[in-house]
């Protein structure tokens, strides 16, 4: 085994968990393959690669993993190449792993121990409407259709869009939480799996009369402000809405299967990003039978959002949106 091997099968052995001291693990990793085995730069840089996307849940950012390599390789506290004598370090760490939970055993670990959660009363559901800049009406619909809830997360009042296995928290000051690495807006709870949110919303082939027209939007939050640009375009006991989670997600096969024969039109968010993924999207789509097309927002509106913040300038917009 050569020393590239080595380096490869020392980083295998450490995972790197969001909130489970995922930060100094990754660091532990840049610091061995940075210094620890005496590698080139590019050989280092590769291999914290590789380990990102195997061992790290989240994975960290590509400008994350670069800073973690560069503080590692400027480490004086330990020579270059000290995992390279064997003597003096048993190499233990090529054992095969310790047995431990599958992902999937993890993540509903996680889900476990997620907060208590409520419906909204009419104080709250007036609260995330401001906070959302859409109509109380909107958040009372997805209140009753027990994809809005409301709890205490980080010792804060937090609204969360959950539905199955996916579960989004946002405090209710508007402020950001504290995320693994960064403060961020809105944070995926430890556990969270899908693509699609709002199946609860979409009926199925079981459904009797004819299923509706589906306005499909990018980010959990986007399911909100898609509804509330349905209601306010009149349009809500005509067309129902889901959203994808992420740029570019994929569909898993029952939301495919419930979408076939319908039409469904995408909404991306106005970045090359969003269009990237809504031109997979759309493929994905067509391919399972579902009859697609799209709408480009208006130049400044990145997203359904924007438009909602002066709904009243932009009504026609959203009446547009709506039409067949």
């Amino acid at each position: 085994m050569n020393t590239y091997e080595r380096a490869r099968a020392y980083a295998g052995r450490i995972d790197s968990t969001a909130g489970q001291g995922g930060h100094a693990a990754a660091f532990s990793v840049a610091l061995a393959l940075g210094r620890g085995f005496g590698l080139p730069k590019d050989d280092a840089w590769q291999l914290l690669f590789e380990w990102n996307a195997a061992n790290a849940r989240p994975p960290w950012s590509e400008p994350e993993l670069k800073h973690k390599l560069a503080e590692a390789i400027s480490n004086g506290t330990k020579p270059f190449g000290y995992l390279l004598d064997a003597a003096a370090r048993p190499e233990s760490w090529l054992l095969p792993k310790p047995a431990g939970p599958s992902e999937a055993e993890a993540a509903a670990q996680d889900r476990m121990r997620w907060p208590i959660m409520r419906p909204p009363t009419t104080n709250e559901v007036d609260r995330v409407a401001d906070l959302r800049h859409v109509p109380p009406q909107a958040v009372a619909i997805l209140a009753n259709a027990e994809l809005i809830h409301v709890g205490t997360y980080q010792a804060r009042p937090c609204f969360f869009l959950r539905e199955g296995k996916l579960c989004q928290a946002r405090a209710m000051d508007g402020q950001p939480l504290r995320g693994s690495s960064m403060a961020v807006k809105s944070l995926n709870l430890k556990g969270s799996r899908g693509t699609y949110f709002g199946a609860g919303l979409l009926g199925g082939k079981g459904s009797t009369g004819a299923a509706p027209p589906v306005l499909l939007v990018e980010g959990v939050v986007g399911l909100l402000e898609a509804v509330a640009a349905a209601y306010l375009a009149e349009a809500d006991h005509v067309w129902t809405v889901g959203a994808v989670t992420q740029a570019g997600a994929g569909l898993p096969a029952e939301i495919l299967d419930r979408l076939s024969g319908r039409r469904v039109r995408l909404v991306p968010d106005n970045d090359p990003a969003g269009q990237a993924g809504s031109e997979k999207l759309a493929a994905q789509l067509a391919a399972a039978g579902a009859i697609v097309d799209g709408v480009r927002l208006p130049a400044g509106c990145k997203d359904i959002g924007d438009i909602l913040r002066d709904s009243a300038v932009h009504i026609e917009t959203l009446k547009s949106i709506f039409k067949i």
